[in-house]
């Protein structure tokens, strides 16, 4: 599951939580998930549910070769069923189009950081028994 978030000046959805035989969530650090447990869903949302898929705009027949097109025809079809105004088809279709980024992407990103910071320290130590005069000559 994604959730639009704003991070600085980006705009992205960001995976919060995954279903693997259970549900695990993003844990509030943000690097990793939660125990798996069973989820519960309360008769509210399966009644928000139940009408969403018969009022809302599901469309499983559409003819499009990419995410651009899908989006277009998703906001034209909320467009014309009265469930968008005109004036924000463009945002809709701007936030279905931005980047996903998921939870393992995150976590490659933060190793970088401490592979650098390692070779930057082995390098420091290199340059400074050069600098004392330790040397491996004979």
């Amino acid at each position: 599951m994604g959730m639009l978030v704003k991070e600085g000046d980006e705009i992205e959805w960001k995976e919060t939580a995954r279903w693997i035989k259970f549900e695990e969530d993003v844990e509030e650090g943000g690097n990793r998930w939660s125990k798996p447990h069973v989820a519960t869903l309360s008769l509210h949302s399966l009644f928000e549910l139940r009408r969403l898929l018969v009022n809302g705009s599901v469309m499983l027949d559409m003819e499009a070769h990419n995410l651009e097109v899908m989006a277009d025809l998703v906001c034209d079809h909320m467009v014309s069923a009265g469930a968008l105004p005109p004036g924000v088809k463009d945002k809709v279709k701007d936030a279905l189009l931005r980047r996903h980024r998921h939870q393992h992407e995150y976590a490659k990103k933060t190793r970088l950081p401490i592979i650098r910071s390692l070779a930057d320290m082995r390098n420091h130590s290199s340059s400074k028994s050069e600098y004392w005069g330790y040397h491996d000559h004979p």
